[in-house]
């Protein structure tokens, strides 16, 4: 199932956005704070999207055999998820909780 393959790429490319919109805000905040909200309003969205493409990503995993998808094509999902993708929504909520001052 070749869809899987992009969908982890979208889930990177989701991952990154987030992260980058949620750097700009606080970049922004104190000297232009409505370009700051927009920019931690996005990261919140991207952040959505990271979570919706790691369920619909997971529940695809489990039914990898019915669904013709590579046992290393998921493997390699797994690594993602458990390993970048965790730490990059880690980073984005840290950065959230900064922008917001809690």
């Amino acid at each position: 199932m070749k869809i899987f393959e992009e969908m982890m790429e979208f889930l990177i490319e989701e991952a990154d956005d987030a992260e980058k919109y949620a750097k700009l805000a606080i970049k922004l905040k104190r000297e232009h704070p409505e370009l700051a909200k927009m920019f931690e309003d996005l990261s919140a969205d991207e952040y959505k999207h990271m979570n919706t493409f790691i369920t619909h990503m997971s529940k695809l995993a489990e039914q990898r055999e019915m669904l013709d998808i590579p046992a290393d094509v998921v493997t390699v999902y797994h690594y993602l998820k458990n390993g970048m993708i965790n730490e990059k929504a880690m980073m984005v909520k840290h950065l959230h909780s900064m922008y917001s001052g809690s």
